[in-house]
């Protein structure tokens, strides 16, 4: 994976062969093809031990935009490479593994405000997936813009300004929910 990681941040994508990763790494292409069927199987991969990485390092109340940098480390310290899959045929899997994180990010930070409002794990999910598809979406605006901007500042200054939104949401929802009699206590 780190001789991948290092080609990716060389060439794009679509011109990385096994042969050039096995060289890179000094193995042969029997071992390669024993774990991998092909170059598109280790990108998998590699995002899903850095989905998994990355959520294990979340905790509770901790800020949001904390947990999402740390989460996007590896994309925003090899930018050439994170470019390099959003621009090709499996950009899918980029995608895929952030809708993931902001998925599992957002819940939490949602779960976590909630946590002294009546609302239901319904909603709770609900308004999670629409701060995650927010959240994704400015990640995959920042990459198409070719990652100019330093993807922490840009996330700290989203924070800022939707500071309180995920609280205000549900607490308008809970209120919405109380006027209709269809509110449940408070979810974890």
């Amino acid at each position: 994976m780190q001789s991948f990681m290092k080609l990716l941040n060389e060439m794009p994508l679509d011109k990385i062969t096994v042969k050039e990763i096995v060289d890179d790494c000094g193995v042969n292409r029997n071992t390669f093809y024993y774990y991998f069927k092909d170059v598109y199987m280790l990108l998998e991969e590699f995002f899903q031990e850095e989905s998994e990485k990355a959520l294990k390092e979340i905790n509770a109340g901790e800020p949001w935009q904390d947990c999402f940098i740390r989460a996007m480390s590896f994309a925003f310290q090899n930018k050439k490479a994170t470019y390099n899959v959003y621009n090709s045929v499996s950009r899918d899997q980029f995608d895929r593994y952030l809708m993931s994180v902001a998925n599992e990010l957002m819940y939490r930070a949602v779960s976590y405000e909630a946590r002294d409002i009546s609302i239901s794990k319904a909603d709770v999910e609900m308004i999670s997936k629409f701060f995650a598809c927010a959240l994704s979406g400015y990640t995959l605006a920042w990459a198409a813009d070719g990652m100019k901007e330093d993807p922490k500042e840009q996330l700290n200054r989203a924070a800022e300004l939707f500071s309180g939104s995920i609280r205000s949401v549900l607490l308008a929802n809970a209120e919405h929910e109380g006027e209709k009699g269809g509110a449940v206590s408070g979810t974890s």
